[in-house]
């Protein structure tokens, strides 16, 4: 293999730890999995109502154009 596409030698066979161990496992845990689905969406909707929203408002843009925003910031 070539040495560009090779990882470091200081992490070759690492194994994750933490949060991302819990992410890269075979299977989840039904509450943790419904988090991994709603959580984006929460996200995105409280950008939109809190910042966008607002923001858009405020420069009588269309309102549509504050759903695009909280997508581009979440």
């Amino acid at each position: 293999m070539d040495t560009a596409m090779r990882p470091p030698a200081d992490t070759q066979g690492a194994q994750p730890k933490g949060f991302v161990a819990k992410l890269l496992a075979d299977r989840h845990s039904v509450p943790f999995s419904i988090a991994l689905h709603l959580v984006p969406g929460a996200v995105i909707v409280a950008v939109y109502a809190f910042i966008a929203a607002p923001l858009v408002r405020a420069m009588n843009f269309p309102i549509f154009l504050a759903w695009a925003i909280a997508l581009a910031v979440v």
